[in-house]
C-alpha cells in the first residue's frame, strides 16, 4: 500500500492548513532537487500532496477515497477548511457589483451649484462699455471736430451725439438726422443730437 498524502507530509488527517503548509515548507527545504540529498521523486510526491490537501474540495474527495467511498466529506469539515484557506467567503454576483454612491454624487452636485451661485453673486462685474476702436457703428458715441468730422469717443465721457446709422458716401441719411463725415473717410455718420 502506498503512502497517503498525510504520510508524505507527516501530518495527521485532521491537520489544519497552517500545519500542512509548515510541514510542506520544512520538507521542501530538505527534499528539493537543488539541495544535497534531495530528489525529483520525493519533491514531486510532496508537491502532489500539497496540491491535494491545501484545496478543500480536493481534500474532501481524497478523504472520501481513503475511507473507501466516493461520497464527499461532511460539509462542516469542508467549510472549516474553506475558511482556513480562503478567509473571505466567495462573493456572489451581487456582492461584486460596486454600489453606486448616489448620495455622494447628489451632495457633490448640490455643493457645486451652491459654489457657482455664491461666486456669481460675489464676482459681479461692471457693465462692459463699448471699446473705442475708431470704427463708428450704430450706437457709438461721437464728438465733432472743428471741421465737422465725427470721431468715436467713450460713451462714459463727454460726447456730442450718438450714431444712429452709418451709410456710404453715395447714400444719404434720413432728413430727421444730422449728417457728418466719418473722420476715417469711410462714409456718412447719421447722428441723433444728444
Amino acid at each position: 500500500m502506498s503512502e497517503s498524502h498525510y504520510d508524505v507530509l507527516g501530518v495527521q488527517a485532521d491537520a489544519t492548513v497552517d500545519s500542512i503548509r509548515d510541514s510542506y515548507r520544512r520538507l521542501a527545504r530538505v527534499h528539493h532537487p537543488d539541495t544535497p540529498g534531495g530528489s525529483d521523486e520525493a519533491m514531486s510526491r510532496l508537491n502532489e500532496a500539497w496540491r491535494v490537501l491545501v484545496d478543500p474540495a480536493r481534500r474532501a474527495m481524497y478523504d472520501a477515497t481513503l475511507r473507501g467511498g466516493t461520497r464527499r466529506a461532511a460539509p462542516v469539515a469542508t467549510d472549516r477548511l474553506q475558511r482556513e484557506v480562503y478567509p473571505v467567503a466567495p462573493r456572489t454576483r451581487e456582492d461584486r457589483l460596486l454600489p453606486f454612491p448616489i448620495r455622494w454624487v447628489v451632495l457633490a452636485a448640490l455643493l457645486g451649484i451652491v459654489v457657482l451661485v455664491v461666486l456669481g453673486q460675489v464676482a459681479r462685474t461692471a457693465p462692459i462699455s463699448p471699446v473705442v476702436d475708431n470704427l463708428i457703428e450704430p450706437g457709438s458715441c461721437v464728438s465733432f471736430d472743428p471741421n465737422g468730422d465725427a470721431d468715436e469717443v467713450d460713451c462714459a465721457g463727454p460726447h456730442d451725439a450718438v450714431a444712429a446709422d452709418f451709410v456710404p458716401f453715395d447714400q444719404s441719411c434720413p432728413q430727421t438726422m444730422r449728417t457728418h463725415r466719418d473722420r476715417q473717410g469711410r462714409g456718412w455718420v447719421c447722428v441723433v443730437p444728444s
